[in-house]
C-alpha cells in the first residue's frame, strides 16, 4: 500500500479523518522515507466555508513544512448528479497531481465507518457481490486507504488524544443527502436494535467479497477471452452457444463483463441489464435495448454494443484497384487473357460494360450466383450461410446499374462469371480489415 521511499499525495479536506491521516503519515514519514505532498480540492459548494477549509489546509501544510497542491472546481456549475461530478473532479485532480508531483500513491482518509456506509447503501440500492466490495483499499490508479480498518470513533479518540484541530463540514449534517440519512439515522438505529458491531460486520463482508472477486476475476477473464468471436468498433461479439452451456452464476458474471466491456466508461452493468441479456440467450434470435447499448442474438452469436451499423454509402470502383467497404477490403486485379485456367473468384471483364459500385445489402436483393440453377434472394443466402444480422448492412455487393455482379462470400453472378471462353479475366479478392 505504502512502499518505503515513495512519494505520497495525502488528500486533505480539512475534516477530522483527513487531518488524522496526515498527522499519522507525517510521524511515520521519516521512518519509511516517504515524501508527502498535501492535496486539497475546493469543490466550491459552501461559499466562504469552502474557502476557509482551503485556507486551513494551506496553513496546516505550511506548518508541517509540506508542499501543498490546491485546486478549485465549480462542481455545482457542471450540472448532472452532484456527487458524481464531485467524484469525477477528484479523480481528475488526483491524476493530474500524481503526474505533476511524480506521486507513487495518493492516500485518502476513508475509515471502516465509511466502508460500512458504502456497503449498506449499495445493499439498499441493490447490488451484486461486486458491489459488496465497497471501497477498495488500493485502486488501479494508485489511490490507497490506510485507515479503512479503523472506526470513526477510534479516529475521533486519536484526534482528541493528539489535540488536533480540524474543520467540520456542515453539509455532512444535511439530511437531504441519502448518505447522511444513513449515517445519522439508519445505521445507528440498526446498531442499537440489531448489531452493535454492524460497521465491523459490514466491513468484514466487504473484505470477503473483495477477495472472492479477485479470484473470480481471474476465472472470468480466462473464460471470457475464449468466448470472444469479434471486437468490431463499439461492440463485442460472443459465442452465445458456448456461453449458454456455463452454469447460471458464471453466465451472469460473463455477461456483466461483456456489457461493461461494450459500454466502456460509465457505471457497471446492473442486475436488470444482466437478466435481460440472460433472457435473450434463451431465445433463438432477437434483440433487446439496454442502458447505453443494444444486444442482439443471431445464429448463435451475441452482439453487445452500440446500435448495428446503418447502410454504408455506395462507392464507385474500377480496376485494377483496392477499395475499403465496411470492415472488408475488395481488391480487383486484371489478369489479362484467359489461357483456360481461372484463378480464384473471377469475372468476365468484357461483360462489365457499365460503371461499377460497391454497396451494402438492401432488402429484396436477389441474383443467381455461379453454381446455382436459379435466382436466390440474398436474405435466404444470409440465412443459409448463417450471416449474423449486424454484418448485413455493410456486406460488400458489387453492382452495375441495378444488376448484382458479385456478392461477398457468395461469389459472381452466373451471367458475369468468367468461363473457359473468357478473354479478359477480372479477379476479385476479399481481405479482412486487419489485412
Amino acid at each position: 500500500m505504502l512502499p518505503a521511499g515513495a512519494r505520497l499525495g495525502v488528500a486533505v479536506s480539512g475534516g477530522r479523518d483527513s487531518v488524522v491521516l496526515l498527522h499519522v503519515l507525517s510521524h511515520l514519514s521519516a521512518e519509511f522515507e516517504w515524501t508527502l505532498v498535501v492535496l486539497h480540492l475546493n469543490h466550491c459548494l459552501r461559499g466562504a466555508e469552502s474557502d476557509a477549509d482551503e485556507q486551513f489546509v494551506a496553513e496546516l501544510a505550511k506548518r508541517s513544512q509540506l508542499v501543498c497542491a490546491i485546486r478549485r472546481a465549480d462542481v455545482a456549475g457542471q450540472g448532472g448528479n452532484l456527487e458524481q461530478q464531485a467524484r469525477l473532479a477528484r479523480r481528475r485532480f488526483f491524476a493530474e497531481a500524481a503526474q505533476s508531483h511524480h506521486l507513487h500513491r495518493i492516500a485518502t482518509g476513508h475509515t471502516q465507518s465509511d466502508q460500512a456506509e458504502t456497503v449498506l447503501f449499495r445493499i439498499l440500492r441493490g447490488t451484486g457481490t461486486a458491489g459488496l466490495r465497497g471501497i477498495l483499499p488500493v485502486t488501479a490508479e494508485g489511490v490507497v486507504r490506510p485507515m479503512l480498518w479503523c472506526s470513526r470513533q477510534a479516529v475521533a479518540a486519536y484526534a482528541a488524544a493528539c489535540d488536533l484541530a480540524w474543520r467540520d463540514d456542515s453539509s455532512n449534517e444535511n439530511r437531504q443527502f441519502a448518505r447522511n440519512r444513513l449515517r445519522h439515522g439508519l445505521l445507528p438505529q440498526l446498531e442499537k436494535e440489531w448489531n452493535p458491531r454492524l460497521a465491523a460486520a459490514l466491513s468484514h463482508c466487504a473484505d470477503v467479497a473483495r477477495d472472492e472477486e479477485v479470484f473470480w476475476a481471474e476465472q472470468i477473464d480466462r473464460t471470457y477471452a475464449s468466448l470472444v468471436l469479434d471486437s468490431p468498433p463499439g461492440a463485442i461479439v460472443l459465442d452465445a452457444q458456448a456461453l449458454a452451456l456455463y452454469p447460471l452464476a458464471l453466465r451472469r458474471r460473463l455477461i456483466r463483463k461483456a456489457v461493461d466491456m461494450a459500454k466502456g466508461d460509465g457505471p457497471e452493468a446492473g442486475f436488470e441489464a444482466v437478466e435481460t441479456v440472460l433472457g435473450l440467450l434463451g431465445r433463438s434470435a432477437g434483440a433487446v435495448t439496454l442502458p447505453g447499448l443494444a444486444a442482439r442474438l443471431s445464429f448463435g452469436q451475441l452482439r453487445l454494443g452500440r446500435a448495428c451499423d446503418s447502410l454504408v454509402s455506395p462507392i464507385p470502383i474500377g480496376y485494377p484497384g483496392r477499395f475499403s467497404f465496411g470492415r472488408k477490403t475488395v481488391v480487383l486485379d486484371q489478369e489479362g487473357y484467359n489461357e483456360g485456367e481461372l484463378s480464384g473468384v473471377s469475372l468476365d471483364g468484357e461483360k462489365l460494360t457499365g460503371a461499377l459500385r460497391l454497396r451494402g445489402w438492401v432488402a429484396g436483393d436477389a441474383y443467381q450466383p455461379i453454381g446455382f440453377s436459379s435466382v436466390h434472394k440474398l436474405h435466404d443466402l444470409f440465412q443459409k450461410g448463417r450471416v449474423p444480422y449486424w454484418e448485413r448492412a455493410a456486406w460488400p455487393i458489387m453492382v452495375m446499374s441495378d444488376q448484382i455482379v458479385w456478392a461477398s462470400r457468395f461469389g459472381p453472378a452466373a451471367q458475369f462469371a468468367a468461363g473457359p471462353e473468357t478473354r479478359k479475366v477480372l479477379r476479385i479478392r476479399e481481405l479482412s480489415s486487419d489485412t
